[in-house]
């Protein structure tokens, strides 16, 4: 990932400026209240005046944009906290209108940025570095290797994923072993063992058909599970999915991952996805129902679970259907 010198840009003089004058029309109309002895109006006209004149101080001295090599931070308003945007999670960035910049990220959502809030003489300096940064930070991504530092695929509130690596192969293994995984998701006659494992990864990570996502959450960048998308036609408008989670259950953790994977896909073009779960499986079918999952068949004692034969559910999300 390329370097790049920290740059400010102001916020527009003109908005600045409408802000003292705020404060002194708050100032002005308050001495006229002390004038006609209504004080406690006054009062809380010179509260007014206090908190414009506070307010353009703050605009003075802070940028309304911070350009840094993790990311943009935005100051829209002195009683909000700065909104930080990661590099890795900007899709592209539309340079192309007057009136606004629109920043598309990883998880389908968009920021627009007004341009009649920057310091004109600064707006085209803006643009052009913004340019320059993502054209650069995608040359530097292309000549990363397969196994190097993970690059975050899509960002949700909790969680993150990312792409699969070798190095990911122990994780998997340890987690297709529990038998939860093993009774709910997998076949209990299947063997897992890395080496086979190993192949699947590498499988995933070389075709274009496949998308093997590792769930990690944000805040101790511990992975807990895994989502796999098949396509299923070269246009990639109808998918399979099969997910599993190893680790830190029941805790929405999966529920977040889908909600930011399923409209980024969208997004992308997926019209319609499908997936299967157990008849015993009463979470995941919950979760997926409430995503916006429709029953669409009942494979009749499909799977045996060491005990006895159960049903096998077949579901379908179309991009209409879907829930947030």
């Amino acid at each position: 990932m390329s370097t790049i010198e920290a740059r400010e840009f102001k916020r527009s003089r003109i908005l600045v400026n409408l802000l003292i004058v705020n404060a002194l029309l708050s100032g002005s109309v308050g001495l006229l209240c002390l004038i006609g002895r209504t004080p406690i109006v006054g009062f809380l006209w010179f509260m007014a005046s206090a908190l414009w004149f506070i307010n353009f101080l703050w605009s003075r001295r802070t940028p309304y944009i911070r350009i840094t090599n993790d990311g943009i931070m935005l100051f829209p308003a002195m009683a909000r906290s700065p909104r930080v945007i990661k590099w890795d999670t900007v899709q592209k960035i539309d340079c192309t209108g007057k009136k606004k910049l629109i920043m598309q990220l990883t998880n389908g959502k968009k920021v627009k940025i007004s341009l009649y809030s920057i310091n004109g003489k600064e707006r085209e300096s803006l643009i052009r570095v913004l340019q320059q940064d993502i054209e650069g930070r995608d040359r530097s991504d292309s000549k990363t290797s397969p196994d190097s530092e993970p690059k975050v695929f899509c960002e949700c509130q909790r969680v993150y994923l990312r792409k699969i690596q070798l190095s990911d192969v122990p994780l998997i293994v340890k987690w297709k072993k529990d038998p939860l995984i093993k009774k709910m998701a997998l076949r209990l006659d299947v063997e897992i063992t890395a080496e086979n494992q190993e192949q699947k990864v590498k499988k995933a990570i070389e075709s274009d058909n496949e998308l093997y996502l590792i769930l990690v959450i944000k805040e101790t960048d511990q992975p807990i599970g895994y989502i796999r998308i098949n396509w299923q036609d070269n246009s990639h408008r109808f998918a399979w999915m099969g997910f599993a989670l190893g680790e830190q259950r029941r805790k929405g953790y999966a529920r977040d991952a889908l909600r930011c994977l399923f409209p980024y896909l969208f997004n992308k073009g997926m019209h319609r996805v499908d997936a299967e779960v157990y008849e015993i499986n009463h979470a995941s079918l919950a979760l997926l129902e409430s995503l916006g999952f429709k029953q669409e068949g009942m494979k009749r004692e499909a799977h045996f679970d060491g005990k006895k034969h159960i049903d096998v559910i077949a579901l379908g999300l179309l991009k209409g259907d879907f829930k947030e």
